[in-house]
């Protein structure tokens, strides 16, 4: 949720819970980690290909130019990969 968070979604809890309606086949494939301390609670991760799935089902959040914007670069770096750009992975 945090990256719902940081997108501009006000109620990232309640995006959440619309991408496991719209694409519940993503949930399965989140994990989770337990950090160290005190209290700490299992905190769900994905991976890269996971978050692109989450991000790609996302209901448009009220501040819709960040999402468009890492869509858009989103699109380009998978371009990039396409074309076969290898500085991709210096």
């Amino acid at each position: 949720m945090d990256v719902l968070a940081a997108l501009g979604y006000a109620d990232p809890r309640r995006a959440w819970f619309d991408i496991k309606e719209k694409a519940p086949e993503v949930v399965g494939e989140i994990t989770t980690t337990s950090f160290p301390g005190v209290g700490q609670r299992e905190t769900p991760v994905a991976n890269r290909k996971t978050l692109l799935k989450i991000l790609g089902a996302a209901p448009n959040p009220p501040d819709k130019a960040k999402l468009v914007r890492f869509r858009e670069w989103s699109a380009k770096t998978l371009d990039r990969v396409i074309e076969g750009d290898r500085t991709l992975a210096a």
